[in-house]
């Protein structure tokens, strides 16, 4: 992320060149990724109640923000098809962003990758 930032900086010519071009990153370590079984999810979504259908759509990699931002239109039960357009984040503003007419609170917008899936 510094990289680009200072990229950028080179770009709009505030940097004569980048300190950080050419600088090797460390390798990031491989942790173990641990996964519910079926029946573990199952008894999972039976002890979340009205929730259950959250615990449902994890098989499905969605985040929380993308969940609750489905709308009817992306559900097809049909095609047993679900189509994430859409994510949901918590975003806080300062006084002056407000009054700037900035959206704080839940405020919907593209999902993480700015692409339908």
């Amino acid at each position: 992320m510094l990289k680009q930032v200072l990229d950028d900086a080179v770009h709009l010519k505030l940097l004569p060149a980048n300190p950080a071009a050419g600088v090797a990153m460390p390798r990031k370590q491989e942790t173990e990724r641990r996964y519910l079984d079926h029946s573990q999810a199952e008894a999972l979504a039976g002890k979340c109640d009205d929730l259950g259908v959250m615990v449902v759509l994890a098989y499905c990699g969605l985040r929380f923000g993308e969940v609750i931002a489905f709308w009817v239109r992306d559900v097809d039960l049909d095609g047993a098809r679900l189509t994430v357009r859409r994510s949901v984040t918590h975003v806080t503003r300062s006084a002056d962003e407000k009054k700037a007419g900035e959206a704080s609170g839940f405020v919907e917008g593209t999902t993480k990758g700015h692409e339908s899936r």
